[in-house]
């Protein structure tokens, strides 16, 4: 008897242990996952280039269509696809897909939250607009939230054109790849009463441009090009005359650049098939060399970071390869420093900077010179080191 008891009581000590010890693994993990950083790089539900991304009220971002490569075919086709980034967790989600395909088109936040995405191209350019509507409240950017709806139709279908958000709420639209070329013309939409109206015309047509809305709300549009040679021409969209008026141009032709407003509302125009740089006094007028890029590159993404700094990462070297290169711009000393390197090369990605401090880079296409480019799905966080 006695040898029974205790058998049965050693057998209920190691069940015990077990469960001890079961439950102790159990809240280790837990924790362990609580605690865990979210991942840096990884994938995306869909490879993609030529997309767009957006913050959403909330903190998350909305990766918008772009042009994929489809599964066993040559080429690439047009997304209506979208889906969502958590930076909390650095996890993917699929959002609402748009009423129809489109890349190389823009999106723009408007003041209510709203997402409108105009243009771009499927088997031709689009003069179609839709409008994403977030979830509300802290379920914006949950998984399958949110819906579209039609916004109009402009007058003519473009791809590679602008889009800047003006005073009021409304946004404008600025020229582009049309069915018979580059576009000179604007059109305007209108939230308020989801209508769209002319923007007027500017004297030059041009993709590859930079639209940048300067402190008086006028809006700056420089470079591009009208076909293979880079623009050195500027010119202005003065709102509330509707008049499109010419500005002293820059000191070398831009195409494929960035734009970014400094501190202080200087803006720093870099890249575009060249290592030049210029800066834009808005109070003057006039424009100005500063330091040159250590890589030429066009179709760049770029950043202002918190710290005043300018960060561009990837785009294209002179010679059609696709960049890892990041360089950092200080405008103190107008000068260019090595800000280190991307995972991936790539071009035609997006670059959104977080509340964080750290920038999400994502998708692309990746190539060293070969004639095709592979569509990336691959994304990545990217954080600057600090200034010395």
């Amino acid at each position: 008897m006695w040898l029974l008891v205790g058998g049965l009581a050693a057998i209920l000590v190691l069940v015990g242990a077990g469960a001890l010890l079961t439950f102790f693994l159990t809240t280790q993990a837990r924790r362990q996952e609580a605690v865990s950083p979210p991942p840096v790089s990884g994938t995306m539900l869909s490879a993609r280039t030529g997309h767009t991304a957006t913050p959403l009220p909330g903190g998350k971002i909305l990766v918008i269509g772009g042009f994929g490569a489809p599964a066993g075919q040559d080429g690439v086709e047009a997304l209506a696809s979208a889906e969502f980034f958590d930076p909390a967790t650095g996890a993917w989600s699929a959002a609402p897909s748009m009423r129809g395909a489109r890349g190389g088109h823009t999106a723009t936040r408007l003041a209510n939250g709203k997402v409108l995405v105009v243009g771009g191209k499927a088997a031709a350019p689009l003069a179609t607009a839709e409008i994403y509507v977030p979830a509300s409240g802290s379920r914006a950017g949950e998984a399958g939230t949110g819906s579209w709806s039609p916004a109009g139709q402009m007058a003519a279908g473009r791809s590679e054109h602008t889009a800047t958000l003006l005073p009021g709420g409304w946004v404008l639209i600025v020229g582009g790849v049309g069915r018979d070329g580059p576009l000179a013309t604007a059109e305007i939409y209108d939230p308020e009463r989801g209508v769209w109206m002319s923007g007027g015309r500017m004297s030059t047509p041009r993709y590859g441009h930079t639209a940048t809305l300067l402190p008086d709300g006028k809006v700056l549009v420089v470079g591009g090009s009208a076909g293979r040679e880079p623009l050195a021409s500027v010119e202005i969209f003065d709102l509330f005359t509707g008049a499109w008026l010419r500005a002293p141009g820059l000191v070398t032709g831009h195409t494929g650049h960035s734009a970014t407003v400094l501190r202080g509302d200087r803006i720093l125009v870099v890249g575009g098939a060249t290592s030049a740089a210029e800066l834009y006094d808005p109070v003057s007028g006039a424009w100005s060399r500063t330091g040159s890029l250590a890589t030429a590159r066009g179709a760049q993404t770029a950043a202002l970071l918190p710290d005043g700094r300018v960060l561009v990462a990837g785009g294209n070297s002179l010679d059609g390869k696709c960049l890892t290169t990041v360089e950092l711009f200080d405008p103190a000393a107008g000068a260019w420093t090595s800000g280190g390197s991307l995972i991936k090369s790539r071009v035609g990605h997006t670059m959104t900077l977080l509340s964080s401090g750290k920038l999400l880079v994502a998708g692309g296409a990746e190539s060293r010179g070969a004639p095709d480019l592979q569509v990336l799905s691959a994304w990545e966080f990217f954080e600057a080191a600090a200034a010395r």
